[in-house]
């Protein structure tokens, strides 16, 4: 199963108005006198359409984010490498060079080339650190996108939750 088909399942299947609640169990939330009004049920497919619209315009968004991600994960992925391949060699020839101005070409003893280990083991240890750090902010981005898109996950319709929506019915529906 691929990323994106992963993403869609996991975010809009089930999740549907009839998925919440069918149109029966609508229509009883109203006064036994009230509930075979035409309203009733115009106003479920209202809110049936306006739920479907927003997952199709998810299902868009997931679609268009997972084809452009790709795209640019690939494009940041090739300038990392290249940056990194570029930075690594300005530092191995700075430390070459230091090494080699320092020294006059004469041989180091075992105690600086010991030394000179230490520091480039500490350099990568350095670099790895800020590798990670930059990987958990991209983790975190891609978190947030999905959070972002988490109102189908958690079953919530745009102005509130599906039972704040019911509330606000049953509410009205005693006034009418």
């Amino acid at each position: 199963m691929t990323d994106e088909r992963a993403i869609l399942s996991f975010l809009t299947e089930n999740a549907e108005l009839s998925d919440l609640i069918t149109r029966r169990q609508f229509i009883g939330l109203f006064p036994a006198a009230k509930r075979d009004d035409f309203a009733i049920r115009a106003l479920y497919q209202d809110l049936y359409d306006t739920r479907s619209s927003q997952i199709r315009n998810v299902q868009k968004k997931i679609n268009f984010e997972c084809s452009n991600s790709s795209q640019i994960l690939r494009e940041d992925l090739a300038r990392a490498k290249n940056s990194a391949a570029e930075v690594e060699e300005d530092e191995n020839d700075n430390i070459y060079n230091e090494i080699l101005t320092s020294r006059d070409h004469q041989q180091m003893s075992l105690s600086e080339m010991l030394s000179q280990m230490e520091l480039a083991a500490d350099f990568v240890k350095n670099r790895l650190s800020e590798l990670d750090q930059t990987a958990k902010a991209k983790m975190e981005e891609c978190n947030s996108i999905v959070d972002s898109l988490s109102d189908l996950r958690y079953k919530k319709l745009s102005g509130g939750t599906v039972d704040e929506c019911l509330e606000g019915l049953a509410v009205s529906a005693c006034y009418a």
